[in-house]
């Protein structure tokens, strides 16, 4: 496959794809006489490996970690099992805050009402405070 297949394939710009590549995500792809990548159907299942793991949260450093436990068959899962944990806390460190924020705009709302002028408007009260 060509970096046009696999950008279709995978949804990733082509850009992204060199990136991943520069980054060392995608290893030892094969090269045509002319210098055009060619990638295998491995290199595919790695890219959609990569996609799947940004949607539900990971970084590209959790990602080339969880690529390479992947490829150690052998070892104990304890480190992905590790790794998720660490994006669960982060996932729900961050829900608490949006609840926050979400509580806080709704109070405000209430108190405001669109016919006040900017004078006397809470938001921007307390938004100046």
């Amino acid at each position: 496959m060509n970096i046009r297949d696999i950008s279709k394939e995978t949804g990733f710009s082509i850009d992204t794809i060199r990136y991943y590549e520069k980054m060392e995500l995608i290893e030892n792809v094969e090269r045509s006489e002319s210098g055009y990548r060619i990638f295998s159907d491995e290199d595919l299942k790695r890219f959609l490996f990569i996609k799947k793991a940004k949607k539900i949260g990971f970084t590209l450093n959790d990602i080339r970690e969880l690529l390479t436990l992947r490829i150690e068959t052998d070892q104990p899962c304890e480190p992905v099992h590790e790794l998720a944990r660490g994006k669960l806390k982060i996932v729900e460190e961050k829900l608490n805050e949006l609840t926050r924020i979400k509580k806080v705009l709704k109070e405000l709302i209430d108190q405001c009402s669109p016919d006040k002028s900017t004078d006397s408007c809470p938001i921007l009260r307390v938004l100046e405070n």
